[in-house]
């Protein structure tokens, strides 16, 4: 960031998708509450966006599992449950018919049936995909065919690539497992930014009114 004694700055990265939908729900407050702080925001791949933290362009960085390193603190802001997500086609209401699910009330079910689904997943080195595996490991699933994407927004291009408009999706929880990802504000120790403490507690303040609506 670039902070002297009149002027300060906050940069904030994050992996691609997580802060256009994490930001809007941040950023109006923040900004009222602290006008004269300027900020800005990119994203990129996990790898990209660590390399802006340890080179001091960016303060901070949002993304979705810990960084295990002793010179980050990982500050968990916000649950961001994970769960499997397929066009809700014929066949899939022959499977689980009469089901009107959404990304915040996705169906509890048996997960047995992806066995005999082919699962899209991101490439390897990405966090989802470190998800992606855990996630089949624990309930020991092995679908017939993998195939993997280059990024989030490929996977989903993916998804509905042979979906017609007016086809809706049906979610499906992870059950146990769907609070392996949360919402993490990743900085250095080493990071004086005042600005960064002041983003911090806003976040952590939005965030929980946002969850608990």
């Amino acid at each position: 960031s670039i902070s002297t004694k009149n002027h300060v700055s906050l940069n904030i990265a994050s992996i691609r998708l997580l802060g256009a939908y994490v930001l809007p729900k941040i950023l109006p407050s923040f900004v009222a509450q602290h006008p004269s702080i300027d900020f800005q925001t990119s994203e990129g791949s996990i790898q990209e966006i660590i390399k802006l933290l340890d080179s001091g362009k960016t303060d901070l960085i949002l993304t979705n599992l810990a960084l295990d390193s002793e010179k980050y603190i990982s500050k968990r802001l916000c649950d961001d449950p994970i769960m499997f997500a397929a066009p809700y086609n014929e066949r899939m209401q022959k499977m689980f018919p009469n089901q009107t699910t959404s990304s915040e009330h996705p169906l509890k079910t048996d997960l047995s049936f992806l066995e005999n689904e082919t699962l899209i997943i991101l490439k390897n080195g990405l966090n989802m995909r470190i998800a992606a595996e855990a996630i089949c490991q624990h309930y020991s699933l092995k679908p017939k065919r993998i195939i993997e994407a280059s990024g989030l927004a490929a996977a989903l291009g993916l998804v509905g690539g042979n979906i017609r408009p007016e086809t809706p999706i049906i979610y499906f929880s992870c059950g146990s497992m769907e609070n392996f990802t949360s919402v993490f504000a990743v900085f250095k120790k080493t990071n004086k930014n005042p600005a960064l403490q002041d983003f911090l507690i806003c976040a952590s303040k939005c965030l929980s009114s946002a969850s608990s609506i």
